[in-house]
């Protein structure tokens, strides 16, 4: 029974998914071929075998299906397989090698592979001729020239052999058979059998130089013979070689296998007919895609008019299917788009292009505008005849929307920063280069915006020489934003003060690509800020000049302790610098410190001055000076609350002290430092009820009332006393 039936079409079958000739119409013509044909996968898989490969190869019909080309081929012949199967894919292969028989016996065969395509599938067709016999020619010929001339001359192939001159030294009688030219005649011309060559493939069957020393090869082309009729040749070739390795010439091989080749090309077109049946399917499938793809697609004519239309289409310009039939693109196009839709067009009319993509503006039934991408492709017969158009159009009326919208956003923050006093600038860092300068730059900086994008060093440059430092010391925070108020210097030469606030971009990978910032000139404003400071330290000078002058009004009734408020409150702050204390509370503790004592001025000046011992009765008048200080200075605005300061002095850590017994941290830091800085001053000076005791005392007396003061002040004092920083306070005294 034929494994070719003569009725039928191709199909996938569906246990393998393999392409079959199992129905052709022409399967008893395959079965009577001598030669073997296979239908290949490309990658090469067996597909279906016609009766001679099943005879040839020895093996059930359902084996060799389960077989690939690489089973039947030769160890020997493996290399090279998977670029052979590659090129015949592409253009055809033609080559030369062993195949294994199921009885394990090895034969010679040559392999013409042609490729396949019809509605998007593949496949090669393999016809293998059992070479075995051509073979055991070539062999034998190369015993002996005689064995060789014997044979040669009763080959069916048309053999032949050039000299190393071109001419030929032996020709078959076979040649007569196939091309209508005798031996005589071919020995007389070496240029014979090119002449005789088809027009068509003379030109590359040419390229054989039958002078030079070539490596085997084969080929197949047409020749045209006596008769006029068209042959095609198989055609083998290869050097000859001396038992010296001399070269003597090329040996080659004609064979006529027209009757192959057309049955072949026969055989192409019904498998290739029989594929168009797939065609149909495929476009079932493209019809089903059509109609409910969420796209506009259309069909469209040479003419411009449409063919076919999908419903999403007719629902995105409000028109029924029958309505668009009776529509060319042009009927719906926006005026301003028809030119550059009819450009397009007539370049794929004439062929300068297969497809086109644009973005247009359609006009919906209603008469508003649809804006749409459209992508138009031409679509071909298989002879390359221009037959319709496939239109995808993709409606893009809300991104479009979005984009205008995005436009008035961009062009409402151009016209603020462009009009906006700020300096307003983005800087890309690779390369460096300004992207974006607002026009006010030409008013700060005397430099205009091009200025800036011709330099990118300018903003930079810009930066008066003693504050570059603090750009680059400056670091944006971790959220890559920063703010720094520098000096510029203009193009003509003024200064002018600037506030920057920079942004760092990141890309999506988090690398830095970009500042985007402003400069504000506050120039203004950082003159009558500086008019502030000077101000302010011009009102501290006299603040403090008046505290002095105050505490010599104390020391004008009480000679003895003349010297004591400015030594107090020179200890009171290096105590509390050494404390690393802020300055604000440095500056209390030595203003309070210079005016300690100012209550004393209500304590009679015969109290002050008695050399000896104090009844209880003076010395609770002497103890009311912190409460009478109190008095005196708390309607004056310090900045800071000296006042309080001054009635804390006498107060202790354990609450010994008075006025008012206080205890720990209810007694403000400002008075704790200056309680120690008072201890210690006054014992290292004299008294006029008492010598001085001495500075060392005074630290012990520190060391031994750990709970009277403040720990961390009395710390802060003993490293001055152990640095020498105290030395002053033993001193003599003018």
């Amino acid at each position: 029974m034929s494994s070719f039936p003569s009725t039928g079409r191709l199909t996938a079958a569906s246990d393998r998914g393999r392409v079959r000739i199992e129905e052709l119409n022409t399967g008893e013509i395959l079965d009577r071929l001598c030669d073997i044909v296979l239908v290949v996968s490309p990658d090469g898989r067996i597909l279906d075998a016609n009766h001679a490969a099943l005879s040839a190869y020895g093996y059930p019909r359902a084996e060799l299906l389960q077989m690939g080309l690489g089973d039947l081929r030769a160890s020997e012949d493996q290399d090279g397989i998977a670029a052979e199967l590659a090129d015949a894919a592409s253009t055809g292969e033609h080559f030369e090698v062993s195949h294994w028989r199921a009885d394990g016996t090895i034969f010679p065969v040559d392999v013409q592979l042609t490729p396949l395509m019809a509605s998007g599938e593949s496949a090669l067709l393999g016809i293998v001729t059992d070479i075995t016999h051509r073979k055991a020619v070539e062999a034998a010929l190369a015993e002996s020239e005689i064995r060789y001339r014997t044979v040669a001359d009763f080959t069916y192939d048309w053999e032949f052999w050039r000299g190393i001159d071109g001419h030929f030294v032996y020709v078959s009688p076979s040649c007569e058979r196939i091309s209508g030219y005798t031996v005589e005649e071919f020995m007389a011309d070496e240029q014979l059998d090119l002449r005789i060559t088809h027009p068509d493939d003379r030109e590359w069957v040419g390229t054989e130089d039958p002078r030079g020393d070539q490596p085997p090869h084969n080929m197949q082309y047409r020749i045209v013979n006596r008769a006029g009729a068209t042959r095609w040749i198989d055609h083998a070739c290869q050097p000859v070689f001396g038992p010296d390795g001399d070269w003597l010439g090329r040996r080659g091989s004609n064979r006529d296998v027209t009757e192959q080749v057309l049955e072949r090309e026969r055989l192409r077109a019904a498998v290739s007919e029989k594929m168009e049946g797939r065609l149909q399917e495929s476009e079932e499938r493209f019809r089903v895609i059509f109609d409910h793809a969420a796209i506009g697609i259309a069909q469209s004519g040479l003419d411009g008019c449409w063919l076919a239309v999908n419903q999403f289409l007719c629902d995105m310009l409000g028109y029924t299917r029958d309505e668009m039939k009776s529509l060319r693109f042009a009927d719906i196009t926006h005026a301003d788009d028809i030119e550059c839709d009819i450009r397009n067009f007539q370049e794929l009319i004439r062929g300068e292009r297969d497809v086109y993509a644009v973005e247009k503006r359609y006009l919906h039934k209603d008469g508003s505008v649809v804006w749409a991408y459209l992508t138009a492709s031409v679509v071909r017969s298989p002879a390359g005849e221009m037959l319709y158009f496939i239109d995808v159009i993709d409606d893009i009326s809300k991104r479009k929307r979005v984009e205008a919208s995005l436009s008035e956003s961009e062009s409402r923050f151009r016209r603020l920063a462009e009009n906006s006093p700020a300096l307003i600038y983005r800087m890309s860092l690779d390369p460096l280069a300004f992207d974006y300068v607002s026009p006010a730059a030409t008013a700060m900086t005397g430099y205009t915006p091009e200025d800036h994008y011709a330099d990118p060093q300018l903003g930079f440059k810009l930066i008066h020489p003693d504050d570059r430092h603090l750009l680059e010391e400056t670091m944006l925070s971790e959220n890559g934003t920063s703010t720094l108020t520098l000096r510029w210097v203009r193009k003509d030469g003024r200064i002018v003060w600037t506030e920057q606030h920079n942004t760092m971009i990141y890309d999506e990978a988090g690398v830095p690509v970009a500042i985007e910032g402003l400069a504000l000139d506050v120039s203004d404003a950082k003159l009558a800020e500086l008019d502030l400071i000077e101000s302010n330290a011009r009102l501290t000078r006299m603040i403090h000049d008046v505290t002095e002058a105050m505490g010599r009004i104390v020391e004008s009734r009480d000679p003895y302790t003349q010297g004591h408020e400015e030594r107090v409150a020179l200890v009171s702050g290096m105590i509390a610098r050494e404390m690393g204390l802020s300055e604000d509370e440095v500056a209390a503790a030595e203003t309070a410190a210079l005016v300690h004592d100012v209550g004393k001025l209500a304590v009679p000046a015969e109290i002050l001055n008695k050399p000896g011992k104090l009844s209880e009765v003076e010395f609770n008048l002497i103890k009311e000076h912190s409460e009478q200080g109190y008095e005196i200075l708390k309607g004056v605005d310090f900045g800071a609350p000296i006042a309080e300061i001054v009635l804390q002095h006498h107060e202790r850590m354990d609450g010994s002290g008075y006025p008012r017994g206080l205890v720990g941290d209810e007694i403000c830091i400002e008075a704790r430092v200056l309680c120690v800085a008072d201890v210690v001053e006054a014992m290292a000076s004299h008294r006029p009820y008492r010598p001085a005791v001495g500075l060392e005392p005074a630290i012990e007396e520190l060391k031994s009332n750990t709970g009277a003061f403040d720990p961390d002040v009395v710390s802060a004092c003993l490293a001055l006393y152990e640095r020498g920083e105290l030395a002053f306070l033993s001193a003599p005294r003018v």
